[in-house]
C-alpha cells in the first residue's frame, strides 16, 4: 500500500473530522500536483463505469447498460431528461452529445469524474485509485 493511500485509509475513520479528512485529501493532491499519463491510465483500465457514475452519484436510476455501451445522464451539466452522456466500456472514454458541455469534447473516465465533480484532474485520480484500490506507488517509482 502506497504512502497516499494509508494517508487517504487513515484519515477516514469515524471518529476523525470529515472535514479535516478532506482538506489531507486536497492537501495530497495538491503536493502531487500531476500523476504521470501512465498511472492515470492505469486508473482509467481500473474503473468500472456503473461503479463511477455510483461515485458520482447523478441519475444513477437512468442508466442504461448495452453491450459496450452505458448511457445516461449527464453529471457535467446535469441534464435531467436526455441520455445524453455516452460512455464506452471497452475504451473506457466518454462524452457528452450536448455540445455547450463541457464533456462534449470527451475524454477519459478520470476526466468525466474531474468534470462532474469541480475537482482537479490530479484529486480525482486520489479519489480514484482509492475507490478502486489502485497501487499508484509502483507506477510512480517505475520507469
Amino acid at each position: 500500500m502506497c504512502l497516499e493511500t494509508r494517508l487517504f485509509a487513515d484519515s477516514r475513520y469515524p471518529q476523525g473530522n470529515s472535514r479535516q479528512a478532506d482538506f489531507l485529501v486536497r492537501s495530497i493532491g495538491a503536493v502531487m500536483a500531476e500523476y504521470p499519463e501512465k498511472v492515470i491510465a492505469e486508473i482509467n483500465r481500473s474503473i468500472e463505469p456503473r461503479r463511477l457514475m455510483e461515485m458520482i452519484g447523478y441519475m444513477v436510476n437512468k442508466l442504461q447498460e448495452s453491450g459496450d455501451t452505458v448511457r445516461g445522464c449527464c453529471p457535467i451539466h446535469r441534464e435531467k431528461l436526455f441520455r445524453n452522456l455516452i460512455i464506452q466500456r471497452k475504451d473506457r472514454t466518454f462524452r457528452c452529445t450536448h455540445r455547450p458541455c463541457p464533456g462534449a469534447a470527451g475524454g477519459d473516465l478520470v476526466t468525466l469524474y474531474a468534470l462532474a465533480k469541480e475537482v482537479t484532474r490530479a484529486e480525482a485520480a486520489a479519489d480514484l485509485a482509492t475507490a478502486f484500490s489502485v497501487d499508484v506507488s509502483c507506477l510512480l517509482y517505475t520507469s
